[in-house]
C-alpha cells in the first residue's frame, strides 16, 4: 500500500508540475479537476502522513485563485460509485476521504 501510494503521489505531483510549466509558457491559465489538496486528503484517508513533497510543492507553487469543493455526503457518493459500476470504493473510505478534505 505504501509503495503504491508513493507511486501515485509521484505521478500526481509530476502532472501538477507539468501543468504549471505549460501554463507558464502558454496562456497562464491552469484548470485542474484535481490538485495537490486531493492527494493530501487521500493520504490522510489512508492513514498516511503528507510526507515532505506535497507540503513543499504547496508552499512553492502559486496558490490557486479559486478552489471548488463539491460537498457530497458519503452515502450519496457511495450510491453514485456503485451505480456507475466503473470502480469500487468502500463507504468507510469515502467517509474518511470526506473528513480528510475537511481537515
Amino acid at each position: 500500500m505504501v509503495l503504491l501510494d508513493a507511486i501515485e503521489t509521484s505521478i500526481r505531483c509530476i502532472i501538477v508540475l507539468v501543468s504549471h510549466l505549460r501554463a507558464k509558457v502558454g496562456s497562464g491559465v491552469l484548470i485542474m479537476d484535481r490538485y495537490l489538496y486531493c492527494q493530501v486528503a487521500l493520504r490522510r484517508a489512508r492513514g498516511l502522513r503528507s510526507g515532505w513533497l506535497l507540503p513543499f510543492l504547496l508552499k512553492v507553487l502559486p496558490a490557486p485563485d479559486i478552489v471548488f469543493y463539491f460537498d457530497v455526503p458519503a452515502d450519496i457518493a457511495y450510491c453514485r460509485v456503485r451505480r456507475r459500476a466503473a470502480d469500487t470504493e468502500t463507504f468507510e473510505h469515502l467517509q474518511a476521504f470526506d473528513a480528510a478534505y475537511r481537515n
